[in-house]
């Protein structure tokens, strides 16, 4: 690995499921919204590059990386607004992911448009390659906490051939202040576009990592789908801090994470 992380990396948290946020307006919640990006002096506009503008809100910093050698790629996560913002141009750069329930690029499915808010961060245009692994580095120390939604996680329909033509799948893991594996969960199988099928199609999956001690210092998101272009990673709500609405798996049971709190060294 050639690059070491440093104590001033970030770390994210898993848990296996879709989680419901008691709201995205919680403090401690970074949904990417109006007053968050103002607070932190990101301009609000599609495709607006996010680097470490909320290191001093929220405590975390965000880059692209190689999932291999850890080294940094000559692209950033980028700002997207809600709605469609596609130009008619191919690759469209502009948007994150296609809502199959809407017929139109990066709206929620009905019951999730308060999660997902009016803004949110991706890697690339669903119509790309994929350019490397969404790094979350912590910049106040290693926390023993921390939460984030993949949104989408579907398969690419041809629609003309009524064929899935590839999978996605993320694999969420937490990195020591080497960069070494702490802990890692994968992401259920998107194999469809179908709202029925699929309970992630336009919606959001929450992974957590809660730990006994303080000792992560960076998530990362792989992808390992077997889709070789338009896997689209859109990315929202990141906290280190456990809220009540945290702990309500939707559809798999309760996450109890009572008398947990943050934790910094």
């Amino acid at each position: 690995m050639s690059t070491k992380l440093t104590k001033g990396i970030v770390a994210l948290t898993l848990s296996a499921g879709m989680i419901g946020f008691a709201s995205t307006a919680n403090a401690d919640v970074l949904g990417f919204e109006a007053g968050q990006l103002g607070a932190a002096g990101v301009t609000a506009v599609n495709n607006a590059p996010i680097t470490d503008q909320f290191a001093a809100t929220f405590g975390v910093a965000f880059s692209i990386v190689d999932p291999f050698t850890m080294e940094t790629r000559n692209t950033l996560p980028l700002l997207t607004q809600v709605g469609p913002n596609f130009d008619g141009t191919y690759p469209n750069h502009d948007d994150g992911f296609l809502s199959q329930i809407n017929d139109t690029f990066d709206e929620a499915r009905p019951g999730f448009e308060e999660e997902l808010g009016e803004w949110f961060l991706r890697t690339k245009s669903p119509m790309d390659a994929n350019p490397g692994s969404l790094l979350m580095s912590m910049t106040d120390g290693p926390v023993d906490f921390v939460t984030g939604q993949i949104w989408d996680i579907d398969g690419n329909l041809a629609e003309s051939a009524g064929a899935a033509i590839g999978t996605e799948q993320w694999r969420v893991v937490a990195l020591d202040s080497d960069g070494f594996e702490l802990d890692a969960i994968v992401s259920p199988v998107g194999d469809t576009p179908d709202p029925i099928a699929n309970p992630y199609e336009s919606a959001p999956w929450t992974w957590t990592f809660d730990h006994a001690d303080a000792d992560i210092f960076a998530v990362r998101i792989d992808f390992i789908g077997t889709r070789v272009a338009g896997a689209g990673l859109g990315f929202d709500n990141f906290s280190t801090v456990p809220t009540p609405g945290v702990a309500t798996l939707l559809g798999l049971g309760a996450l109890t994470l009572t008398k947990r709190r943050r934790k910094t060294a």
